[in-house]
Order: structure tokens, then sequence, then C-alpha cells
């Protein structure tokens, strides 16, 4: 159904160069297939088309007795924010096709319906509570503790169990790596010759962390146009700085242009991964006791490079796993959140159970927790 919905649209542009332009965001056309798809679903003009083809759904004889019907119209209507009306119907999806004996729709259909089912439990925990509660909060600093003086049996009672996140100084110099600290150059040599998809942030979105994928490239191009574009910034004033990346665009990198995220060393690079000492606080990886070749057993450690001002938006962690981030170069920001805020951060479940928050804008815009120099 959400295929009728592209297609139309593409008719509508046809005939009309300038209608994505008045129903769309401004460079809305430059986002990926999902997040234009997103988009339009939400525009005025989306609206009118879904509100139509629920009618004709719900006068469809065969509604109550196929369910790709019911499928379609569920998911229509948890579009339109009919969210019991849309867990009616998936519902029915899901009980027509376990008396059909299909188990692979109606695992799909079950998925659909699980991010129904949060959704609604994310709208009933804040209708429950208040205004003035939920306003409340304030930002807090993360703690801090010295390797040396921060034994492992202290980081797992007194942090990893009730879920304190913590900054550890001390790692990365401290025998993390075998070869000394890894820098640009050294990655440049090491992975050169390796392909990614870069990914960049979206504030539109729908996926997790409100990021989609880019053209892809080699690690070489990507790192040779990051240094580049540092040693003009640290050599260069903001004008010139600004004139160097509006006449030699190809020479440098930029958000826009995303970022190498979370790329899996053991599949990638497992040459890198032979030079790295795990901590010992993060050495347990039950991932490591899965069969070879399970699903993200082989994701972690990864590795992230981007360009200043990179970021990711709101989100929850693979399977809401517990994670650990080594900074070798650069500064980096993070804000936590704790896991029973989830439903007052606005989660949206609109294409898969991993969710985009609508308070993702409003943190991203907010003040800076800051440390005192």
């Amino acid at each position: 159904m959400l295929g009728d919905l592209a297609r139309w649209f593409r008719n509508e542009q046809r005939k009309d160069a300038s209608f994505a332009a008045r129903h769309l965001p401004p460079d809305a056309l430059k986002a990926g297939p999902r997040t234009q798809l997103f988009l339009i679903s939400r525009s005025s003009v989306g609206r009118v088309f879904i509100d139509k083809k629920v009618k004709e759904l719900l006068l469809n004889p065969r509604l109550r007795s196929e369910s790709s019907l019911c499928d379609a119209l569920g998911e229509l209507l948890f579009l339109q924010g009919n969210f019991d009306e849309a867990m009616c119907y998936l519902q029915i999806a899901v009980d027509l096709e376990s008396r059909n004996n299909i188990g692979g729709t109606m695992c799909m259909f079950s998925g659909k319906r699980e991010r129904i089912k949060r959704q609604l439990e994310a709208r009933r925990i804040c209708n429950c509570i208040s205004m003035e509660h939920s306003m409340c909060g304030s930002l807090e600093l993360v703690p801090i503790a010295d390797a040396k003086q921060l034994s492992l049996s202290e980081f797992y009672n007194q942090f990893a169990l009730p879920g304190i996140p913590l900054i550890i100084t001390g790692l990365v110099d401290g025998g993390m790596f075998k070869n000394g600290r890894w820098s640009i150059e050294y990655l440049m040599n090491c992975l050169g010759d390796k392909n990614f998809v870069p990914r960049r942030r979206n504030e539109y979105s729908p996926d997790w962390a409100n990021l989609e994928d880019c053209p892809p490239t080699t690690v070489h191009c990507f790192l040779q146009a990051l240094m580049s574009q540092e040693l003009i910034s640290e050599s260069c004033t903001e004008d010139e700085d600004s004139d160097f990346h509006s006449m030699y665009p190809d020479k440098t990198v930029s958000c826009e242009q995303g970022y190498l995220f979370d790329w899996g060393l053991p599949s990638n690079a497992p040459e890198l991964c032979e030079e790295l000492c795990i901590p010992e606080y993060f050495a347990r990886d039950w991932l490591q006791d899965l069969a070879p070749g399970t699903l993200y057993r082989e994701g972690w450690p990864s590795l992230f490079v981007g360009p200043r001002g990179t970021r990711s938006g709101l989100h929850v962690d693979a399977f809401g796993s517990n994670f650990w981030m080594a900074l070798l170069h650069g500064e980096k920001r993070w804000r936590v959140f704790h896991r029973d805020d989830t439903p007052l951060l606005g989660p949206q479940y609109g294409v898969s159970l991993d969710p985009v928050f609508e308070a993702e804008p409003d943190l991203a815009a907010a003040m800076p927790c800051r440390r005192p120099s």
C-alpha cells in the first residue's frame, strides 16, 4: 500500500514539476527513499490519499477474510494515528495467517502489531504523567573515573548493573592499542582500498537514529577529504575556510556527505582487531558465545570516523544492549537518557521496533551540559 502512495506521488511530480516543492520540506528530494516516503505520508496531499485508500479498504467485502487487506488497512490506519483500529486489523491479519499456517507473513504481521503495541504503551504512560512532572528533569554530568582507581568489581556493581553511564579515563593510552593509538594516516594506509557506505543524519528520517545511507566510497577517498578539511580549518580563518569549501567541494567532506559509521572491524578489517586489547571492563561480550555467522557476532568492535559536526539522532542501541566507546581524536558529546524515560521522549515506531524520537530536534538545540574547565 505504501508503494501505491509512492507511485501516485511520482506521477503527480511528472505532471507538475513543482508538486514536491509545494508539498514537502526544502531539500526533501535529496533525502533517501524511505525518508521521502515518510514525508509524503505526512504531507497534506499524502494524508488525503491515505484517507481515500482507508475508505476504499473499509468498503472492500473481502477485508476480513484476506490477511493482506487487513495488513494494508492496519498500516494506513497507523499512519493516520488511529492506533487502536490499526491494532485491531493487524490482529485479524495475524489470526488469519495463523489459521493458514503461513509462518513468514504471520511473523511480519506480528512485528507490525508489536510496533503499534509499543506506540500505544508510550502514549498510555505519557497520559498518566502530568506535564509538570514530565518537564521537571534536568541535565546531569556523567561521572568520571580513572582506570587506575577503578576495579572491575566496582565498575560492575556501581555502574554496569544499575545502568549508570560512566567516563573512564586512561584506557586509550594505557595499553589498549598494541602499536599505539590509531591516527587518520594510519587508518588510511591500512584500510584505503576498502569500500563502505557512509551514513548521515536526516532530521526527517524515520529510520534508527535518523540515519540514512549515502553513496558508497572508499575509506581512502573519505579520509583524504577529511584530512584536507581538518588542515584547512586549522590554518584558515572562518571566512577563508568557507571560501575553500565553496571553491573545492571535492576536496572536503561535510556532514551531508555522511561518515564512517559503526563499521564492524571483525568482518571488514580483522587485521586491526589483532591490534586491540579490549579493556577488562568490556571483555565479556556475550555475542561471542553465539555460533559463527550469527547476526551481529562479527559486528563489534566497530569504527566511527566523521567530520566536525557529525552526529546521529537520539536512539536506543541495538537490542537495548550495553555499549562502550573509546574516543581517539577530537571531541564527542553524548546525551544519555534513562530507559524509564523513553515514553516521555516521543518514541515513534513508524517503520521498525527501533523508534525515532519526536524530542530529538529539541534536545539537539538544547544548551550542552559542560564540565567546568
